[in-house]
C-alpha cells in the first residue's frame, strides 16, 4: 500500500485521489490515483473543482481504453477471419468467434440464395451440449432445408431467420418459449 511505497521511496504521502477507470457497462478497467495535490510548494487537499475535472478526465480515458481494446480485438477477428482458406472455413471461424463472444451454446449460420427461389441455405450448425457439427467443414453433411423467404409471393415471415433475412432487422429473444 501507500505507507510501503512512501518507506521504500522515503516519500510522504499526505492527499491522495483514486478514481476507478469504468466502461459503459459500469466494469472496472483500471484505477487512476493521484498524490499530493500542490498549490505552490505547500501538499493540499484535493478540491471539487478538480475531483470534477479529473473524474471528466477519467471518463474519458475509459472511452478511449474501451474503443482502443475493442480495434484491437477488431483488428485480431479481421486477420483471424481473412486467414481463412475458403468459404466453409470462413463460416467455421465466423461461428466460432459468434459463439466465444457471446458464450452461447450454438448456433446456425445459413447462406443467402439470390436465385429463384430467394432463400437461406444452411452453412452450418453447432451446438456443444448436444455435440452437434453439421455442415462447413464437419465430415456430417446436414440434411436441413432451404428457408424460402418467399411463400405463395409474400415475404416468409414465419421463422426467425427468414424474418431477420426479408425484414433486416436485428432480432434477440430472452425467452423463446
Amino acid at each position: 500500500g501507500i505507507r510501503e511505497f512512501d518507506d521504500l521511496f522515503d516519500y510522504r504521502t499526505r492527499s491522495m485521489l483514486t478514481l476507478p477507470l469504468q466502461n459503459h457497462a459500469g466494469q472496472v478497467m483500471g484505477v487512476l490515483q493521484l498524490v499530493n495535490a500542490m498549490s505552490g510548494n505547500q501538499v493540499v487537499p484535493f478540491s471539487e473543482p478538480v475531483v470534477g475535472i479529473v473524474q471528466a478526465l477519467a471518463s474519458m480515458a475509459s472511452i478511449t481504453l474501451e474503443n482502443s481494446l475493442m480495434l484491437e480485438f477488431q483488428r485480431d477477428l479481421l486477420i483471424r477471419l481473412t486467414s481463412a482458406k475458403n468459404t466453409a472455413d470462413l463460416f467455421e471461424r465466423t461461428l466460432d468467434e459468434a459463439l466465444a463472444i457471446t458464450g452461447a451454446e450454438g448456433g446456425t449460420l445459413y447462406r443467402y440464395c439470390g436465385e429463384a427461389p430467394r432463400r437461406l441455405e444452411f452453412a452450418l450448425l453447432k451446438n456443444q451440449p448436444l455435440q452437434l457439427h453439421l455442415g462447413g467443414n464437419s465430415a456430417l453433411p446436414s440434411s436441413m432445408q432451404p428457408l424460402l423467404l418467399e411463400q405463395n409471393g409474400e415475404p416468409n415471415l414465419n421463422n426467425i431467420a427468414t424474418y431477420t433475412a426479408v425484414s433486416q432487422e436485428v432480432v434477440n429473444i430472452n425467452n423463446a418459449y
